[in-house]
């Protein structure tokens, strides 16, 4: 039974990268022959398997856009809510709008639904950054999205979600928010998408109609969550 424990809990350290150096030193203190036996192997594999088997989503959108606000409230909030705990959700606040240089070393971005829609896309980027936990974030900026992505949406959502907006609306407003824009401009157009909302599901452009279906069928092994209607 000791070495049981001893296996299960070298192995929760190997797949945090702490690797085989811990593993010999403890094993080698224990000063006892060892027999590593198959259900040892398997329980080490399946912790591996289920640490790392997680999907990655990643959402490219603009913060006016209908469409994009239809998905967001069709689709991917609930996307969100049931499956945060087992995906790697990322998104780009930035959409179809485009950066320009100028010779002097300014730097324009021009939006397609216009300034409003680019301070949008700043409150995403910033709540994005200044809220801690990245799931509440998702579902803050989901909030907004559906209220037009203003400060009167981001005050509506604050208080809903019991979250101070003070420093994302002076972000927004100031160059972090600019920055942040920028940012995902550049992570935009890397991938070179012509559409939004515009999503990727495990770096493979994502086509279909029922994205919590496509999502559950892309694991190896379905969370509690696919298991249910939804």
């Amino acid at each position: 039974m000791f070495f049981q424990h001893l296996i299960l809990f070298a192995t929760i350290i190997i797949t945090n990268c702490q690797e085989v150096v811990i593993l010999s030193n403890m094993l080698e203190s224990a000063n006892t022959p060892i027999k590593i036996i198959e259900a040892d192997v398997l329980l080490m594999e399946s912790k591996f398997t289920e640490q790392t088997n997680r999907p990655t989503l990643q959402l490219y959108y603009e913060s006016l856009c209908p469409d994009c606000i239809e998905f967001d409230s069709s689709q991917f909030r609930k996307v969100v809510v049931l499956l945060h705990e087992y995906l790697d959700i990322h998104t780009y606040p930035y959409g179809n709008a485009r950066t320009r240089k100028h010779s002097d070393g300014t730097v324009e971005v021009t939006c397609q639904h216009g300034p409003k829609e680019c301070y949008g896309n700043k409150l995403h980027g910033c709540a994005l950054d200044i809220i801690a936990n990245a799931t509440e974030a998702l579902l803050f900026n989901a909030c907004m999205i559906q209220q037009r992505s203003n400060d009167e949406s981001a005050d509506k959502c604050g208080e809903q979600m019991s979250i101070a907006v003070d420093l994302i609306k002076e972000c927004a407003k100031g160059k972090k928010g600019t920055d942040l824009l920028l940012h995902y401009g550049e992570e935009s157009e890397k991938v070179g998408f012509n559409y939004v909302p515009y999503v990727l599901l495990n770096g493979a452009e994502w086509q279909g109609k029922d994205l919590m279906n496509d999502i559950c069928a892309a694991f190896k092994n379905p969370p509690e969550p696919c298991r249910h209607e939804y």
